[in-house]
């Protein structure tokens, strides 16, 4: 079987730190997910302990795994070599906790699977979980070591009851790896089919997300896109925990053909610095994408005046690169061309010329490239990266060697004098603008700004006197009485004059 996965953690919306850890080992088939508990960074000191402990015991009895693989007949030796790593992790976080009073009781859950033959061979310590997904069923392989548990089976409490209890009471466990010093673990093996997905996840995912949306999430065309929509749909619940999930599909080997068609590619692929920071799962999504082009002794693959449909990288043979009858350079296996043209459209510049027969090159179109943006943006940003980096040592390249070091300082697109700013949009008030009931406004007459004034008479001389404005009139309230008019004949009372401010307005500053 081919064996595929996807992987994400993520801190969630609440917690300062990540005390989950997970582990893949593609060579051992060997998938891990654990959960810390504890305070001081207890929890994630346990929980990466706790991933290593586990592989370093599995590494050391590698030799089960291949005779099971031989022999197939008897599981139980595979499934004890698993509950004896999960004991190995215990006994280190315990004796690190003796040693250390400040991660003394830390512990992590653990949720192990390892793939061989046809079976998956489980061991689980806490409330982390192990889903698998057959025919768009999602089943829970894993038992939560929790209260919640053990109320719903001794009490026989309904999912009701249980949501009702105190969030403290529902994320209380009843076993920990690296606690006590010693741990009772669950192991046991389930069979596997072509297209079953597992998930391990901890209960930052699980317990925020219904199990139906779950195996919606699981089940997602694009699985290097699975575990990172699990995680977004964790955080748009409320992110209260850490978040981990583990992506795993089983689908059938590849067929002679499919090999003859990708492996060519792949080792390419992974010889050119444009793919070094794409994993093994997103670099097969991106050369299933890929369009392979034969090449005949002297055919042009494209002329100077050509548009670039994409990005160009030699599989086999020799490519010329002619400018005006005269010859440039010459591409050979593994060389790349035309990158940019996945991000702008412009013409070759040049003709490439297949100098020998049996030659070929694969063509990553710009218009699947903005697919990927759409589709699997990270995948895509990685690409965009690794163009923007090889563009850039290019251009220092021909910038020592031609001696145009200007290049490297100076943007010949940059524009000489800077736009002029938008003009500010003048803000009309409506005719009548009701007024807030109960809130009283400030005038609408503009206050002057602090001054400075000379120092009266037996002040300080040098001090900086400032002349705050006086506070502004308050209106009342719309429905207060008004004054009645001046009575007909006489004048309206007089304003007083202005005074200046009080002393206790004026602050000196030292």
């Amino acid at each position: 079987l081919t064996v595929l996965f996807s992987a994400r953690t993520d801190t969630g919306q609440v917690r300062a730190s990540n005390e989950d850890n997970f582990l893949v080992d593609r060579r051992l088939r060997l998938y891990v997910v654990c959960d810390g508990l504890g305070g001081h960074h207890g929890g994630e000191i346990a929980s990466a302990t706790a991933v290593n402990a586990v592989r370093e015991a599995v590494l050391a009895r590698r030799d089960v795994i291949e005779r099971y693989e031989r022999t197939r007949d008897d599981p139980g030796p595979l499934t004890e070599l698993l509950g004896e790593a999960v004991q190995a992790a215990n006994r280190k976080i315990f004796e690190r906790g003796k040693d250390d009073v400040g991660q003394r009781r830390m512990g992590t859950t653990v949720s192990v699977m390892l793939l061989a033959g046809e079976r998956a061979f489980i061991a689980h310590v806490g409330d982390t979980r192990i889903y698998r997904l057959r025919d768009g069923l999602l089943l829970q392989l894993t038992e939560d070591h929790s209260l919640v548990t053990e109320m719903r089976r001794g009490m026989y409490m309904t999912r009701e009851q249980i949501d009702a209890l105190d969030g403290r009471l529902k994320n209380q466990i009843t076993r920990a790896v690296g606690v006590n010093e010693t741990v009772a673990v669950d192991t046991f093996s389930v069979d596997v089919e072509i297209d079953d997905r597992f998930l391990l996840c901890s209960d930052g995912l699980h317990g925020l997300v219904p199990e139906d949306e779950l195996g919606e999430l699981v089940g997602h065309p694009e699985l290097v896109e699975a575990s990172s929509r699990l995680v977004d749909r964790a955080n748009a619940a409320g992110g209260r925990d850490n978040i981990t999930a583990i992506v795993v599909e089983l689908s059938a080997p590849l067929t002679p053909e499919g090999h003859h068609r990708i492996w060519p590619i792949y080792e390419v692929a992974r010889t050119s610095s444009l793919f070094q920071g794409l994993a093994d799962l997103e670099l097969a999504t991106v050369i299933e994408r890929v369009q392979v082009l034969p090449l005949q002794a002297g055919e042009a693959l494209v002329r100077d005046t050509s548009p670039l449909p994409g990005l160009f990288v030699v599989l086999d043979g020799e490519l010329q690169v002619l400018r005006q009858a005269e010859l440039i350079t010459t591409l050979r296996r593994s060389d790349f061309f035309a990158e940019d043209a996945m991000l702008i459209e412009r013409s070759a510049g040049a003709t490439l010329i297949a100098s020998s027969a049996g030659g070929s090159v694969a063509l990553l179109e710009r218009r699947v490239f903005e697919d990927l943006m759409r589709t699997m943006p990270n995948v895509a940003l990685k690409l965009a990266l690794a163009v923007g980096r090889a563009l850039a040592r290019k251009v220092e390249a021909s910038a020592r060697e031609g001696g145009h070091m200007r290049l490297l300082y100076k943007d010949p697109g940059a524009m000489t004098r800077p736009l002029p700013r938008p003009a500010k949009a003048k803000r009309v008030l409506a005719d009548t603008e009701p007024e807030p009931l109960g809130r009283p406004q400030l005038d609408a007459t503009p206050t002057p700004t602090a001054v400075l004034r000379r120092p009266r008479a037996g002040e300080r001389r040098g001090a900086n006197l400032i002349t705050h404005p006086a506070i502004p009139v308050l209106r009342g309230h719309p429905s207060a009485p008004e004054q009645p008019p001046p009575a007909a004949g006489t004048a309206p009372p007089a304003s007083p004059p202005d005074e200046p401010p009080a002393d206790d307005s004026e602050v000196q500053e030292p």
